[in-house]
């Protein structure tokens, strides 16, 4: 949902986003079970949609607290920190599954 269509309200614009979010909790924990494939194939792609509402907003949200010379640099950290987890994410995850004793 865009700040536009929301009345110019950049809280609540966001708020779909967060809801989104609180669900994805839950959706971690039915993955974390996984019945069958059909449920979890299911749940990480009701996950990436969460995730494709969520991350937008999030700039959206921290833009406006930088003065307009540092809106820049702040583009650059909150990109790079996305950079850093996307790097680290996937090995990190594998290595507390193999601790915990999965294949």
């Amino acid at each position: 949902m865009s700040v536009t269509l929301s009345g110019g309200n950049r809280k609540r614009a966001s708020e779909p986003g967060h809801d989104v979010c609180l669900r994805a909790r839950g959706l971690r924990f039915v993955c974390g079970l996984n019945p069958t494939v059909d449920v979890l194939i299911g749940a990480r792609a009701l996950q990436a949609i969460d995730g494709a509402m969520l991350v937008p907003n999030s700039l959206g949200l921290v833009l406006p607290e930088f003065r307009l010379n540092q809106r820049a640099t702040a583009t650059a950290m909150w990109g790079a920190s996305g950079a850093v987890a996307a790097a680290i994410g996937p090995s990190l995850g594998s290595v507390l599954v193999a601790a915990r004793g999965r294949p």
